[in-house]
């Protein structure tokens, strides 16, 4: 286990202080607007699935749109 030294201690500090020192306003402006997000999006004809089956030793490719197998793969 690592041990921390001085600087990782004031590093801490540093990022504490400064998060517990700004000004929280009710009138004061968001730093960053996050966009609403719009959900689960379906899949182009060109995505595909890729699943690896350890004990076999292959990799298994899927179609998402039909989900149907689009083919396999025995690396190395």
């Amino acid at each position: 286990m690592r041990i921390p030294n001085f600087s990782t201690f004031a590093l801490a500090a540093t990022l504490l202080l400064g998060a517990c020192s700004k000004n929280n306003d009710e009138d004061a402006q968001p730093d960053m607007v996050v966009p609403a997000d719009p959900g689960p999006q379906a899949p182009s004809a060109s995505d595909r699935v890729y699943t690896s089956d350890q004990s076999s030793n292959t990799v298994s490719v899927h179609d998402p749109n039909t989900n149907q197998p689009a083919g396999r793969d025995s690396p190395g």
